[in-house]
């Protein structure tokens, strides 16, 4: 009888300690970027395009994925010369968006051209501002 409850007690406890350990969420692959405040961003997608509006001008648009370890990250947008935060949501230490970066209402540039915005991460007080760029792009 008191092999069982020692059995027992042991089985317990090995489930205790698998239970209580806490997995690291973050996905560690992509392109890595990490500041002195441990803030932690991978991204596994950044995937760039442009489409067109039906008044002639034209949108930069990002498909963006990746994890962190940051509890808030965000995207800067820009268009018509007004800057905004646009908030990404978090599941489970990722993130996944697809939208517009900056747009031009009635015109697209000729040529090509590059395009860049922030991703920012904040984790508790400490911000992480990282500069995303486009490769050449062209309408």
């Amino acid at each position: 009888m008191k092999t069982i409850k020692t059995t027992h007690l042991l089985i317990f406890f090995v489930l205790v300690l698998f239970t209580a350990c806490k997995k690291d969420k973050v996905d560690h692959t992509g392109t890595k970027y990490v500041n002195n405040t441990g803030i932690e961003v991978y991204i596994t997608k950044a995937d760039w395009y442009l489409t067109r509006n039906t008044l002639g001008g034209g949108n930069v648009n990002l498909r963006l994925a990746g994890s962190t370890n940051a509890d808030k990250l965000a995207i800067r947008t820009s268009g018509d010369g007004l800057l905004m935060n646009n908030d990404l949501t978090l599941t489970n230490a990722r993130f996944s968006d697809d939208g517009v970066v900056s747009f031009t209402p009635t015109t697209i540039p000729t040529g090509s051209f590059k395009q860049s915005t922030m991703l920012i991460a904040q984790k508790g007080k400490d911000v992480f501002e990282i500069k995303l760029e486009s490769g050449e792009l062209q309408y």
